[in-house]
């Protein structure tokens, strides 16, 4: 839901919200407020989405060390809650505008997360985790229409701001209270089948009440993994070629999240109006904004493809090189596109706005496959830790947006920084070369474990001919 901040931030625009931010004047005629300047509120909302970008970042790192400690099940029920909270808040803000500051960041921090523990939830159907992972990524993604759909809401139904953010808090704690109930195990083990476990049968709160399965299968319920020997730190940090890898993965995470925080903060930020040439500047605003909405629903399906083709490259030439093949291909092509939707991005002309709307939206699908990235990159132990310190070391960069946003206002412009963006869009590729590194680890441990594995192979021939040759002696005695 964060993520459509660009079409919240239209509503506040359209209902008159943080007018205090803007210099106005009344028209003597008709007595409508005249907008002359809304530079400072179009920075403010810019900092509202970037605080909440961080806290969200250091929340998720706290969570996913906890996740990684003592399970989902706790985590589920905080995240839940705090989610729950940021509704409740929005409703409140209509009144007293202030409340956005806590409000935005529960509802970013709360989002994340959740969408983090649904994704671990992926590996009890391994054959297909990773197109699982990316439908739950474009679910996620469709996100960016909730703002659309709350002003056809308030539009079509007649419905007031804080009654639409009621109707939200209800429906979205009536469907976690289920998943919570049924599909919330307090661990997934990394099945080999996809029958092999059940989210259902193993959820944590129905086998404390015996309503799941025999007996013998709540005891027989996935314990906690066992607690790796060494630190994270230790594991991640181990050596230089971890280190390196690392290093590239972060690289690429902070060149993506700064095009994509600078998109969707841009979206209510003035970009729009600075663009518009031949149609009023308000009305464009609304016009993309909706766009972009739309966009977010409708791109669901396509988001399954970087999954399938993860899926079908692992199945044809194997774990390593498959998986790191169709992971690396994956943040290439997103590279390309999130590059070429800055360059579209930077010129005041409507049409190649719409264009570089639909850019970003292919590129922002291949290039969050971070997921199925950390499990392959890095010991599967400490992807909670991976996430979240990946997500936290990228904000102080991300902060670059009001900085960015700053020069934009100041200098009356946008095309500069989209240009900046574009550049640094390419070093998302960054994630490919921490893949291929990766896969070269691997075989060269494979490569220096075959004379070991051939000794073995010959000493267990010969003592099973040993073994044969003292028992035909033993017959034939």
């Amino acid at each position: 839901m964060f993520i459509s901040w660009g079409q919240i931030a239209t509503i506040f625009k359209s209902k008159d919200m943080f007018l205090e931010y803007c210099e106005t004047e009344i028209d003597q005629n008709t007595g409508e407020i005249i907008l002359i300047n809304c530079d400072e509120r179009n920075s403010l909302f810019n900092n509202i989405y970037t605080t909440s970008c961080i806290m969200m970042s250091l929340y998720n790192l706290c969570i996913g060390i906890v996740s990684d400690k003592i399970g989902l099940f706790v985590p589920r029920l905080i995240t839940t809650a705090i989610f729950a909270a940021g509704l409740v808040t929005m409703t409140f803000v209509e009144e007293n505008e202030v409340l956005i500051w806590l409000a935005w960041p529960l509802i970013a921090m709360g989002g994340l997360s959740s969408h983090v523990i649904n994704l671990k939830s992926c590996f009890a159907t391994p054959t297909i985790k990773a197109t699982l992972m990316q439908i739950l990524s474009g679910a996620f993604g469709t996100a960016g229409s909730v703002g659309w759909i709350i002003t056809l809401m308030m539009d079509n139904l007649g419905l007031e701001f804080d009654t639409v953010w009621w109707i939200w808090f209800v429906a979205y704690l009536s469907f976690a209270v289920i998943k919570i109930i049924v599909w919330t195990p307090n661990h997934v083990p990394m099945a080999k089948t996809n029958d092999e476990f059940s989210l259902m049968e193993n959820s944590y709160l129905l086998n404390c009440m015996g309503c799941s399965g025999e007996k013998d299968k709540s005891k027989a319920a996935p314990k906690a993994p066992p607690k790796p020997e060494t630190s994270y730190l230790k594991m991640v940090f181990g050596d230089c070629a971890n280190t390196f890898n690392y290093i590239l993965v972060l690289v690429g995470h902070v060149a993506m999240v700064i095009r994509r925080q600078a998109f969707t903060s841009w979206l209510g930020s003035g970009w729009p109006e600075w663009v518009a040439q031949e149609t009023d500047p308000k009305i464009f605003n609304e016009q993309i904004n909706e766009f972009q909405s739309i966009l977010a629903l409708a791109f669901f399906p396509v988001n399954i493809l970087p999954g399938l083709m993860i899926d079908m490259f692992t199945s044809k030439y194997g774990r390593l090189k498959g998986t790191g093949l169709g992971i690396g291909l994956s943040f290439a092509i997103g590279a390309f596109f999130m590059s070429l939707s800055s360059i579209f991005h930077a010129q005041q002309n409507e049409l190649i706005a719409y264009i570089s709307i639909l850019l970003h939206n292919f590129g922002r699908v291949f290039s969050v496959v971070w997921t199925p990235t950390y499990y392959f990159v890095f010991p599967p132990a400490v992807f909670g830790f991976i996430f979240g310190s990946i997500s936290l070391a990228t904000q102080p960069f991300a902060l670059m947006n009001i900085v960015m946003l700053q020069f934009c206002l100041d200098h009356e412009e946008y095309a500069t920084m989209n240009y900046v963006l574009a550049g640094m869009s390419v070093f998302i590729a960054c994630v490919s070369l921490a893949c291929y590194l990766r896969y070269k680890q691997e075989t060269a441990k494979v490569d220096a474990d075959e004379p070991y594995k051939a000794e073995k192979k010959e000493d267990e021939s010969k003592e099973n001919t040993e073994e044969k040759s003292e028992g035909t002696r033993e017959s034939e005695f």
